[in-house]
């Protein structure tokens, strides 16, 4: 019975998620799981402290240099595919310090 997880959009709403969580007297994590994506500083902070469970590496300078580098392929005529698939690896308590840097913009 009861909540037992939460998926926000986005580590910024996670955060409100997990305030809300704890002003509720449960304890986020343990009591309420909460995963997210388009990672943040409060995600990667949150991860750390094991308040959330997950997010996913999707930030807006990756997608640009993605970009940026298609881009130019366009501009010097070159073929570029009609799908590209950006990569989007999730991060946990295991790997965040691999993507702390990427996540903290």
């Amino acid at each position: 019975g009861g909540l037992q997880a939460i998926y926000a959009m986005a580590d910024s709403q996670a955060a409100q998620v997990i305030a809300a969580i704890e002003a509720s007297g449960m304890i986020p994590g343990k009591d309420v799981l909460v995963v997210s994506a388009i990672c943040g500083k409060e995600g990667i902070e949150s991860i750390k402290s094991g308040k959330l469970i997950s997010s996913v590496d999707i930030n807006p300078s990756t997608e640009a240099d993605i970009v940026a580098d298609i881009v130019e392929k366009i501009l010097k005529g070159e073929q570029v595919p009609k799908v590209i698939h950006t990569p989007s690896p999730v991060i946990t308590k295991e790997n965040v310090e691999q993507h702390a840097a990427a996540c903290t913009y």
